[in-house]
């Protein structure tokens, strides 16, 4: 490492003590740029938002609503309910915004599926939906969900869930 500090590769600092000092988030660029694995405890914790819609226009209001609000979120989408649900398995987003009518798996069984799986029990699940009714509202609140809005949906209403919901960006651990 010394080698690449010297060679002005990677981006360091000297100590008044002569020590040579790294910057947390310039190791994780430089590793990131040269595909090397970047340890747990140097990634930066970005708040992740899975949205799952088969209306792709609403998908793509939706993601700029929260990219404009949180731009620090890593936005992440899918048109079914079972691409959605692999997503979030594999990203345990900390927010989920499920429509509920989708072809094939609905999000009623793709909100059974996450609540069935212990490790997936802290995603904050917000149903967004034309077609709630009391029932189907009180199934969705059965199964864990924590709001049931109906569309359209004003950016400020979003807007709150994002405030309510996803906690500020973790930066790269300090020290090296």
């Amino acid at each position: 490492m010394l080698r690449w500090v010297k060679a002005g590769v990677l981006p360091s600092y000297q100590t008044g003590g002569g020590r040579w000092r790294i910057q947390p988030d310039d190791l994780v660029a430089f590793m990131r740029d040269r595909g090397m694995a970047v340890p747990a405890e140097l990634a930066p914790s970005w708040p992740t938002v899975v949205i799952v819609d088969d209306d792709e226009g609403f998908v793509n209001a939706l993601r700029r609503v929260v990219s404009a609000r949180r731009p620090d979120a890593r936005v992440l989408t899918a048109m079914d309910g079972f691409t959605g649900g692999m997503l979030v398995a594999a990203e345990r987003p900390d927010l989920l915004l499920l429509d509920v009518q989708m072809e094939g798996l609905d999000g009623v069984e793709v909100c059974r599926r996450i609540r069935a799986d212990a490790s997936l029990g802290s995603i904050s699940i917000v149903i967004l939906s034309g077609h709630l009714n009391e029932e189907l509202e009180a199934e969705l609140r059965g199964l864990g969900v924590l709001h049931c809005l109906r569309k359209p949906v004003p950016p400020a209403q979003i807007h709150g869930l994002l405030d309510k919901h996803l906690q500020v960006a973790r930066p790269a651990a300090n020290g090296a």
